[in-house]
């Protein structure tokens, strides 16, 4: 936390950055309209959206799940993220067409958070987590068919959680799910939409999803 924290200070202080700090329960509708609107009033238009805001629930068997903890991890993991790009794409939409490349134009571009957990059953993932992921992947292909056609692309990045054995044999950093980011909000990536980008070291081509 303290490493994060540094490095948005480094951000906020950074000359060639505009950083606005906004917080929000992506839970809450409102919030979540209200954080776009701002979005919009700072800085005049929204051309990506990255939504990561997630977390798991106990390591418990299936039958042994309490609704409550199933409630609120897909109140975060899916609602949120839904009602996070509902909001982005309606703030998109008003773009105009912003030309990228010769014959490439764009409105914006949404990137939702999955997981392997959405590909594959790993130790220590559960029913809760996996089954949001999986509708992380459904939202954003249904987005994509919606309003590609309207110029806003709309993409996931499925990760692995960091410290499970991968075929690249080496830890994964926050750094490189950040590339990724950054790359499906790039020109370069302008013809990548309605799919997933799995970052995972070689986890999921791992023999039983991660053990040798």
């Amino acid at each position: 936390m303290d490493e994060t924290e540094d490095t948005c200070r480094k951000v906020a202080t950074n000359p060639n950055f505009r950083f606005v700090q906004h917080i929000m329960d992506v839970r809450k509708e409102d919030q979540v309209i209200a954080a776009v609107e701002r979005c919009i009033q700072d800085f005049g238009r929204m051309d990506y959206a990255a939504n990561v805001a997630g977390i798991a629930d106990s390591d418990i068997s299936t039958i042994d799940q309490k609704m409550d903890e199933w409630d609120n991890v897909m109140n975060i993991n899916t609602r949120g993220v839904y009602i996070c790009m509902r909001e982005e794409i309606k703030a998109m939409l008003k773009n105009p067409l912003k030309e990228i490349a010769p014959g490439r134009s764009t409105r914006g571009s949404v990137i939702n958070m999955g997981s392997v957990g959405g590909l594959v059953v790993l130790s220590g993932i559960w029913t809760s987590y996996m089954t949001s992921k999986h509708a992380i992947a459904g939202m954003t292909k249904a987005a994509a068919v919606s309003h590609g056609k309207e110029g806003v692309q709309s993409a996931y990045e499925d990760l692995t959680p960091f410290g499970q054995p991968v075929a690249m044999k080496r830890m994964g950093e926050p750094e490189k799910i950040a590339d990724v980011v950054l790359w499906l909000s790039s020109p370069e990536s302008s013809y990548v939409t309605g799919t997933a980008i799995t970052v995972d070291g070689g986890l999921t081509v791992m023999p039983r999803g991660g053990t040798e």
